[in-house]
């Protein structure tokens, strides 16, 4: 039951969101309940971070084509591109001003597509502003860390042991392990989690 299948079609959509890096242009994407396309939050440091897309825009075309009616698939597959490549985003932002009524603005920004490495496992607290600098500890006194696992990818297991070493360099004596909203990934992945934890059995 919780297994399930990965069909062709889907295949190289299923690849792109289990491996730790992939190229475009740096955003988490979702559809809402009006089903549009909108920006979920911009990876720092990559392409969208750098021109100033911000979460909650809606992206309203891609290259001219307009994303009404399109699946999250669809938009992702137009979005993504070869590295080096421009992809043209036409996105709708509320604009929030004190005292007068929101106002909605029209912006296009042309981004160059690249590698994007995508990390998943996340701190307490960003100490910087790139992907991996983090305070681990939610009380650095009583040495009790904290791990959130946003997706099982190919790199997990190799960026936990990373920062659960910094941890144990300062001290660690507990860990939260965050894994809520976890949408799963791959198995093996899991699995290696998992045995950083348990000394024997299944």
């Amino acid at each position: 039951e919780f297994s399930q299948i990965i069909w062709p079609d889907e295949v190289r959509h299923f690849e792109r969101t289990t491996q730790g890096n992939f190229t475009g242009v740096g955003i988490h994407i979702q559809m809402d309940e009006d089903r549009n396309i909108k920006v979920l939050t911009p990876l720092e440091g990559t392409p969208a971070h750098r021109a100033g897309i911000r979460p909650n825009d809606v992206i309203r075309s891609v290259n001219g084509v307009p994303t009404l009616g399109m699946g999250i698939n669809q938009a992702v597959d137009l979005i993504t591109g070869a590295s080096g490549t421009q992809v043209t985003l036409g996105i709708e932002r509320e604009i929030k001003i004190e005292g007068e009524e929101p106002r909605k603005d029209e912006l296009s920004f042309t981004l160059t597509r690249g590698r994007i490495l995508v990390r998943t496992v996340k701190g307490w607290e960003r100490t910087g502003a790139g992907e991996g600098e983090w305070n681990w500890f939610i009380d650095a006194d009583r040495g009790i860390g904290y791990v959130r696992l946003i997706q099982f990818t190919d790199t997990t297991t190799r960026e936990l042991t990373t920062a659960i070493s910094q941890m144990q360099a300062k001290g660690l004596s507990a860990l939260i392990l965050e894994l809520r909203f976890n949408p799963g990934g791959l198995l093996n992945e899991a699995v290696n989690v998992s045995d950083l934890f348990l000394n024997s059995g299944k």
